[in-house]
């Protein structure tokens, strides 16, 4: 019995030691930091966070009643879910609190970075729901899109608020494009106006409370140096 075997040059061997005594080899990887700011019983917010990295991504934002850390609670069914999951727990209900399923209605959102407005204009749900599929690219011809099914589904239970901070290249984690935050005291505001949160009701389970979440996406970089030694850069 004969066993084909590869066996690589030293030259590579070489390559790679060569390579672990200098800079020593790259990876990166995404990160994920959240923030999240409770007792919201108004109809404006802002919900501040500040976040020190070398590639901030993208920024995902939403809103769920004060229940979702309760046990007990009845699952919710999306409206016009066709094709999809109807149903979904209050731990992952996200919604924008709008007071239209049909018409842009009254919310307005807008993202801060240091003072500077991202966009410079008040976005209306029907503005965000036009970003979702952008900031995780369901539209390029190798994904077959999100599972938003309809405007209602979106404000009733799928809201999510994306800011796309780098360069949408396709190239995933090879590439590091992001809002480069480190070296200063970058404050980052979600601001919302214009909702209307439901009263406390006992046979809705609603609380009359919102709690917003603020999720951050980073990609930090691993290196791996000679001897074992390992270092990331945020």
């Amino acid at each position: 019995m004969t066993c084909d075997t590869i066996a690589l040059d030293p030259f590579y061997d070489e390559m790679i030691r060569s390579r672990l005594a200098g800079p020593g080899l790259e990876i990166n990887y995404h990160d994920y930091y959240s923030f999240q700011l409770d007792g919201i019983t108004s109809s404006a917010s802002q919900t501040r966070f500040s976040l020190s990295a070398s590639s901030i991504n993208k920024i995902y934002a939403g809103f769920r009643d004060a229940n979702f850390q309760s046990v007990g609670v009845r699952g919710h069914a999306y409206p016009d879910a066709s094709g999809v999951g109807a149903f979904t727990s209050n731990q992952l209900r996200f919604r924008n609190y709008n007071d239209s399923n049909e018409l842009s209605g009254s919310v307005r959102s807008q993202y801060s970075v240091n003072n500077t407005k991202m966009p410079q204009f008040l976005m209306d749900a029907k503005h965000v729901l036009s970003r979702v599929c952008y900031a995780q690219d369901k539209v390029s011809p190798d994904n077959s899109g999100c599972l938003i099914t309809s405007y209602a589904s979106f404000n009733d239970g799928k809201y999510v608020n994306p800011l796309l901070l780098e360069l949408p290249d396709g190239r995933g984690v090879a590439v590091k494009s992001g809002y480069d935050s480190r070296g200063i005291n970058t404050m980052m505001v979600w601001e919302n106006q214009g909702m209307t949160i439901p009263p406390a009701d006992v046979a809705s389970q609603e609380t009359g409370v919102v709690a917003s979440l603020v999720v951050a996406e980073t990609t930090p970089t691993l290196r791996v140096m000679l001897g074992k030694d390992l270092a990331v850069e945020s």
